[in-house]
């Protein structure tokens, strides 16, 4: 079973989802904005942290089976704050 973790960031606010390629949903929580050109870096790692940290609580077992992740983030369009918000995810 593959497990995925989409995240559909923005702004004002940034859902993200953790299912199976079947669409079972295991955990889902909303976030605050992730947009780089509205948030500092600190602010873009505390929120992702936070993301994280809430999916894990919900479901730490299909989280740690997440094997892709889907994000569209808005604000990260030039190289630059794409690399940004790369460089936060790999953290």
């Amino acid at each position: 079973m593959a497990i995925v973790l989409g995240i559909d960031g923005g702004g004002t606010g940034t859902q993200a989802v953790v299912a199976d390629q079947h669409g079972t949903v295991f955990a889902e929580v909303t976030v605050g904005p992730t947009n780089p050109n509205a948030v500092s870096r600190e602010q873009l790692k505390e929120t992702v942290s936070h993301m994280f940290d809430q999916l894990k609580k919900q479901n730490g077992e299909a989280f740690d089976q997440v094997a892709l992740v889907f994000a569209g983030m808005s604000g990260s369009g030039d190289s630059e704050k794409s690399k940004l918000v790369e460089s936060v995810f790999a953290e």
